[in-house]
C-alpha cells in the first residue's frame, strides 16, 4: 500500500485553514482514464450506465429466445454488479478506493462472461428464437468486451478537491470547535481508535496529528479495540452530487497486479 499521508497537510486544522484540502480517492477502471481527464469525475460515471444496457440488452434477447441459464445469469449479474444509483462515492481510505477498483474490474468480467455464456447457449440451438442481426450484434459487443479486458486495469483517481461539495465528512474536518475536542481527546472516537496503553494527553504533536489522520483515513490491520482487523476510518465514505472537475485531480494511479 502506497504512502497515502500528505506531509504539508496538518490535521491539526480544519481544511480550509491548509494550503489545500486533503486527498481522497476513488478506483475505477482504466478504460474511463481519458473520460476522466476530459470531464473529471461525474455521477454517475459513464460505465455505469453502459454496464446495466449491456446487460438489460442482453436478458431482453435471453428471454425472447427463451434462454433460461442466461436469464438467471442477467438477473444474478444486475443483482451481484450493477452499481448503485447515486452520488459518486469517494473516500479518504486508500484502500477502500482500491475494492472499489476492482470491483469495477470484475464487472466487465463478469458482463464479458455472460456474453460467452449466452452465445455458447444459442450456438447448441443453432440460433434458434432470434434474427442473425441480434446475433451478431451480441458477438460485437462480446468481442469488444474482451478487447477491453486484455487492456483494462485497476486504477486510483487521487483528488484534492473543496471539500464543501462532500456529504458524509467527520465533523472535525470542518468544525472547529469539533476538532479542538479532539485533540483535547474529548470526542467519543478518541478512546475507541487510541491505543489501550496510551493516553491522548501524553502524546506529542507529531503522534497526535498522525493519530488524527488515522481516524479520518483510517488503515488496513489498524488496531483498535472495536475494529480488531480493519478500520475504514471516519471519512471511510463521502458522496457528492457534484461533479469534481478535470482541475481538481491530481493523479490517476494504475494499480499494480
Amino acid at each position: 500500500m502506497p504512502d497515502t499521508f500528505d506531509s504539508e497537510y496538518s490535521w491539526l486544522k480544519t481544511w480550509k485553514e491548509n494550503p489545500r484540502p486533503p486527498i481522497i480517492f476513488y478506483g475505477t477502471s482504466s478504460h474511463l482514464i481519458q473520460v476522466i481527464r476530459e470531464r473529471g469525475l461525474e455521477p454517475p460515471l459513464g460505465e455505469q450506465d453502459h454496464f446495466a444496457k449491456d446487460v438489460q440488452f442482453l436478458l431482453s434477447l435471453a428471454k425472447k429466445a427463451k434462454q433460461k441459464r442466461s436469464i438467471e445469469l442477467a438477473e444474478i449479474t444486475l443483482l451481484e454488479h450493477a452499481p448503485n444509483p447515486g452520488p459518486l462515492r469517494l473516500t479518504f481510505n486508500y484502500c477502500l478506493a482500491l475494492q472499489q477498483a476492482r470491483r469495477s474490474t470484475r464487472r466487465l468480467e463478469a458482463l464479458q462472461w455472460l456474453y460467452e455464456v449466452f452465445l455458447q447457449e444459442m450456438e447448441k440451438v443453432q440460433g434458434k428464437g432470434l434474427e442473425e442481426a441480434e446475433i451478431e450484434e451480441v458477438k460485437k459487443i462480446n468481442n469488444e468486451l474482451r478487447d477491453l479486458l486484455i487492456t483494462t486495469r485497476s486504477v486510483i483517481v487521487y483528488v484534492s478537491t473543496n471539500l464543501d461539495k462532500l456529504q458524509g465528512l467527520p465533523p472535525l474536518i470542518m468544525d472547529k470547535k469539533e476538532l479542538k475536542r479532539a485533540i483535547k481527546g474529548k470526542s467519543p472516537w478518541c478512546k475507541e481508535y487510541l491505543s489501550e496503553d496510551r493516553k491522548w494527553r501524553d502524546l506529542s504533536r507529531s503522534e497526535l496529528e498522525k493519530c488524527l489522520e488515522r481516524a479520518v483515513r483510517g488503515e488496513m490491520n489498524y488496531q483498535a479495540p472495536t475494529h480488531p482487523s480493519t478500520f475504514d476510518g471516519l471519512g471511510g465514505k463521502i458522496e457528492t452530487s457534484e461533479p469534481i472537475p478535470p482541475s481538481d485531480i491530481i493523479r490517476i494511479e494504475l494499480v499494480q497486479h
